[in-house]
């Protein structure tokens, strides 16, 4: 009986492994790791960060924890797009932040689950849309559809959840402007 749960666990976590959301983002279809995201929500009132990347629309307070969100169009290079009843956002879990680091992604609307096996996935076309932030391409059916799949951990890049110590000795007066690195997810290719 232990040998049957512990097959049946493996195969659980495989297949998690090869479920995708998949999203809409300028008339496309694109897709996340189903393991990566904790929740989906409605866009949240959002308040701006002065010196913030560009992809940063701002911080959401999520059920009392504040997170980044990121414009998922802007940080791909897209033009930002008009919200609608069907505009979400992801929370994902930021790489190595376990639960802890989380991250907005704002999208035009969320799609369906998708599995998609590791062999069906191919390499990424170069200077593609979404530059370094694609992980792979997949086609959808017999169709000549296809999902661009995301690498999460791209989006985020270095991102870090908490902005770095500040010295004893600064000021507010000195913080003003401070370097907002802790917001960077990195260069996008396009």
């Amino acid at each position: 009986m232990t040998d049957k749960l512990a097959t049946d666990s493996s195969r659980n976590a495989t297949d998690a492994d090869d479920k995708y959301l998949t999203i809409q983002l300028d008339g496309r279809v694109w897709g996340l790791k189903v393991t990566r995201i904790q929740e989906i929500v409605r866009p949240l009132k959002l308040h701006t960060l002065p010196e913030a990347p560009h992809y940063i629309d701002g911080l959401a307070n999520l059920r009392g924890t504040f997170i980044p969100v990121a414009n998922l169009r802007t940080r791909l290079g897209h033009a930002v797009g008009e919200q609608n009843e069907r505009t979400a956002i992801i929370v994902v879990r930021m790489p190595g932040t376990g639960d802890k680091g989380l991250l907005g992604l704002l999208v035009d609307a969320v799609e369906q689950v998708v599995r998609i096996e590791r062999e069906r996935l191919e390499h990424p076309p170069v200077g593609g849309s979404g530059g370094s932030c694609v992980a792979g391409i997949a086609r959808l059916g017999e169709q000549e559809d296809f999902l661009t799949v995301l690498d999460i951990d791209q989006i985020c890049g270095e991102f870090s959840p908490t902005p770095p110590p500040v010295s004893a000795a600064a000021t507010p007066a000195a913080d003003a402007g401070a370097d907002m690195d802790w917001f960077d997810c990195g260069p996008v290719a396009t």
